[in-house]
């Protein structure tokens, strides 16, 4: 499985089933192969990402799916690609305030191919100690 990481960015993680850490921005396309143990079909998961903004501003956000994705930003909803339908992408852009805001991540397939994908404006993802 391929994997694309922004340097030094926090990870989306886990979920309880594999408890897997991907790259901050990512394209995963499983095709028909599994997605978790021996399943390629009915499976899902949630990521979340903590992120620590260091100026207030637009910031662009993209999802891709096949099937259904959601991405919340401090819990409200903002890119709603939901329903059984092939691989494809919506954005916005939402003006974050300086400070930490959490990203979460919910996906699912349903039958057939099955690809995600993530990104975002860059200079986000920046570690800020």
């Amino acid at each position: 499985m391929p994997r694309t990481s922004f340097p030094h960015a926090p990870p989306f993680c886990g979920s309880r089933a594999l408890n897997e850490t991907w790259g901050a921005v990512f394209d995963h396309d499983f095709g028909s192969n599994a997605l978790f143990q021996e399943y390629s079909d009915y499976v899902g998961f949630q990521a979340t990402m903590r992120i620590n903004m260091n100026r207030d501003g637009p910031i662009h956000f993209e999802i891709g799916s096949d099937d259904g994705a959601k991405f919340y930003i401090d819990g409200g909803l903002w890119l709603d690609n939901w329903g059984i339908h092939e691989y494809r992408e919506i954005g916005t852009t939402y003006t974050l305030s300086k400070g930490f805001h959490t990203l979460t991540l919910w996906y699912y397939d349903v039958v057939g191919a099955a690809r995600i994908s993530f990104n975002c404006d860059p200079d986000i993802l920046m570690w800020n100690p």
